[in-house]
């Protein structure tokens, strides 16, 4: 029951982070002209450069920070949920 939760907590940081990254997007591109805007199609693949481009316009904000934190936080709980199942599943004999 705990790896399931672990799991799906895990799964909500990250989705959580997902949303926090489209609002830092939504932050840069208000904040650029439009022929600089990042589109939002595949934006996950241009992450590092949404992430500077937000850095110089708001050096002060802690999103990128939380960005981070949440991104990690979740995948860790993701994992040791996952891998907690595995174990328990695996130690009971199954094959």
């Amino acid at each position: 029951m705990l790896s399931i939760l672990l799991f799906l907590v895990g799964v909500g940081l990250v989705t959580l982070a997902n949303k926090l990254g489209y609002l830092i997007l939504d932050e840069v591109n208000a904040s650029n002209p439009p022929d600089q805007q990042i589109s939002r199609f595949g934006v996950n693949t241009r992450l590092g450069l949404v992430l500077r481009r937000h850095r110089e316009a708001f050096p002060n904000s802690g999103k990128r920070w939380l960005l981070l934190v949440l991104f990690v936080a979740g995948f860790a709980s993701g994992v040791a949920g996952a891998l907690m199942a595995y174990f328990r599943y695996s130690a009971s004999g199954a094959s």
